[in-house]
């Protein structure tokens, strides 16, 4: 018996940095002043860029240094499923400087064969 795979390509815009602006203010131990105004970055990866048909790959949204108020929204794509599974968070104390990441995960599961691009969004 034959069976045909049908394969599926993923492309997602080159890793952009976008600039965010944002207050935190950290108590750690006795006293830390608060925070200033920091640049953060932001960067955007799947996991894999060719999945067969019926599987699922990972979009991860990751911001070091800041977060967006709201859970950013990708684009809806024909034929392409693009589902929000949930955020993960990191935060380090260092020499008393802190830092955090958070990363917004979601699955992309395409419907048909074919070749699909995840344009540039605005997190």
């Amino acid at each position: 018996m034959e069976m045909l795979f049908s394969r599926v390509q993923l492309i997602l815009p080159s890793p952009r940095r976008i600039a965010v602006r944002f207050i935190a203010a950290f108590l750690v131990a006795s006293c830390l002043a608060p925070a200033a105004l920091r640049a953060a970055t932001f960067s955007a990866a799947l996991d894999r860029s060719t999945i067969t048909l019926g599987e699922t790959a990972t979009l991860s949204l990751t911001f070091i240094g800041g977060s967006p108020e709201n859970v950013p929204a990708p684009p809806a794509i024909p034929n392409l499923q693009i589902n929000y599974v949930g955020p993960s968070s990191q935060i380090s104390i260092l020499n008393n400087q802190v830092s955090s990441t958070v990363t917004h995960n979601f699955t992309v599961t395409p419907r048909q064969p074919g070749d699909f691009s995840i344009p540039a969004f605005a997190a």
